[in-house]
């Protein structure tokens, strides 16, 4: 005779049993994950998983994305790799072009950018601390991961292009106490001449430096880091300092490659049409500048040009001269038409200091600095030194006008534990009576200098700069 077992045991066994057959029948395998190359509409050119690439972003999730919470648009440009070095290899090795690319409005300031398949992208494919992740969108950029990407999976070195740059070794340069012996290089525009060169600083005031070496011109890192490192040099600042651009020479290797392995050495010209077309226009706001055609056409907003606001509304632009094939032709056209240059101050505005000239019969605040290969410049980023090495390549030298002054040589000066020899020059708004001078401590008291030259009273930089170097200084 058979016992039935109880209900809740029956349960139990049926739920064992159950859990048994489960056991026995495989689970279906999970799909392999893949990798692929896309693109996303603010043309930045990412490696992910075929999962990331399905994920909705939005477009604040990308860098220069804006504050959108919109669909960001994404392009599948190939697919299907089984792992992110197969991936990353195969990008790398039909890259083209390789750039360190300035966006001086905004950040990251300076981004990889290369061609790919004919089309510019900038380069994210750094994926941060975990790079095998799932999803990963990585607003935050790191200039030095992405070019060690590019030098492991394609060994490939970002170029860098500028304006031309000449490597100088400085032993020696003025200041107000007097020579200062230096043994540095520097990067500068221009060749030294009669053994050195002069830099002006952000109030315009102009310092000597003595060379006794220079190479150049250099008009990228690939030449520029190969001749530092023939003189060990370790890294320069690439001129303007306002470009935060600095030339590691440890970062070039002895053959740099800016092209994948799957690319000809040997590439096409391939120029863009409107940048052979360049207008000299103004703005509303009386800024002159020189800009393609194309640039002149677009619409800026106020907030993209200095001192206009925040409006987003665009600002009225006049065309002043047209008909030029290259920046540099519009340059010298504009310089030759320039007359009346001199240095503005602007006490509560940024930038402080700016450049002022007549063109055709008006007077414009200039920014005539720019990248020669940018099709469309902002009104942004301006650069005072940069401005000023820009008219002094057409032979303008800004006149800077102050309140009268006295150059005078300080001998000595008077301190609690007696006089102290000084030896250096310097300027005083008090016209010099005798052979004393007094110069205010900034704590309502003075200090008495004992002078033993003098040479003035001087109203403007060009007569100060001639008795400066009448005296040596």
């Amino acid at each position: 005779m058979m016992r039935r077992l109880p209900a809740c045991r029956r349960g139990l066994w049926l739920l064992l049993a159950a859990g048994l057959l489960a056991a026995a029948v495989p689970a279906p395998a999970a799909e392999p994950q893949t990798w692929a190359i896309y693109s996303t509409e603010f043309g930045w050119l990412r490696v992910g998983t075929a999962a990331e690439f399905a994920q909705t972003w939005q477009k604040s999730q990308e860098i220069w994305g804006g504050q959108s919470a919109e669909p960001l648009q994404k392009t599948l440009i190939l697919g299907g790799f089984e792992t992110r070095r197969d991936a990353l290899e195969a990008l790398c090795a039909e890259l083209t072009r390789v750039r360190l690319k300035h966006n001086p409005m905004a950040t990251p300031r300076w981004t990889t950018n290369a061609l790919y398949d004919g089309k510019e992208y900038h380069l994210r494919l750094d994926r941060g601390m975990d790079p095998d992740a799932v999803i990963w969108r990585g607003q935050e950029y790191d200039l030095d991961a992405e070019i060690s990407v590019l030098r492991e999976f394609g060994g490939i070195t970002p170029r860098a292009v500028f304006a031309p740059q000449y490597l100088c070794h400085v032993y020696r340069r003025d200041t107000r106490e007097g020579p200062k012996d230096l043994d540095e290089w520097m990067c500068h525009p221009n060749a030294p001449e009669d053994g050195g060169f002069w830099i002006s600083d952000e109030i315009a005031t102009f310092h000597h430096f003595y060379t006794d070496a220079f190479e150049g011109p250099f008009r990228d890192s690939f030449s520029l880091g190969l001749a530092m490192q023939a003189h060990n040099v370790d890294r320069v600042k690439v001129w303007p300092e306002s470009l935060k651009l600095e030339v590691n020479a440890s970062d070039i290797p002895e053959e740099p490659r800016d092209y994948g392995l799957g690319i000809s050495p040997v590439q096409p010209l391939v120029r863009d049409e409107r940048l052979l077309d360049w207008v000299v226009y103004a703005t509303e706001a009386g800024w002159l500048r020189i800009g393609t055609q194309t640039e002149f056409e677009t619409p800026r907003p106020r907030s993209q040009e200095i001192w206009a606001g925040m409006s987003t509304e665009p600002i009225p632009k006049k065309l002043l001269a047209k008909g030029f094939h290259t920046y540099d032709q519009a340059l010298r056209d504009l310089c030759g038409n320039l007359s009346k240059v001199k240095w503005g101050y602007a006490a509560r505005n940024e930038p402080r200091y700016y450049t002022l000239g007549t063109y055709k019969g008006t007077e414009y605040k200039l920014q005539l600095a720019r990248e020669s290969g940018v099709l469309v410049a902002t009104g942004r980023g301006y650069s005072t030194a940069a401005e000023r090495e820009v008219l002094a390549r057409h032979g303008i030298t800004p006149r800077l006008s102050f309140g009268t002054q006295w150059l005078v040589h300080s001998a000595s000066m008077g301190t609690l534990s007696g006089p102290t020899k000084t030896d250096r020059w310097m300027m005083v708004s008090e016209k010099p009576q005798g052979n004393t001078i007094r110069v205010p401590d900034g704590l309502g008291g003075w200090f008495v200098h004992t002078i033993d030259k003098t040479a003035g009273a001087h109203q403007d930089n060009y007569g100060l700069a001639r008795a400066m170097k009448q005296r040596g200084i």
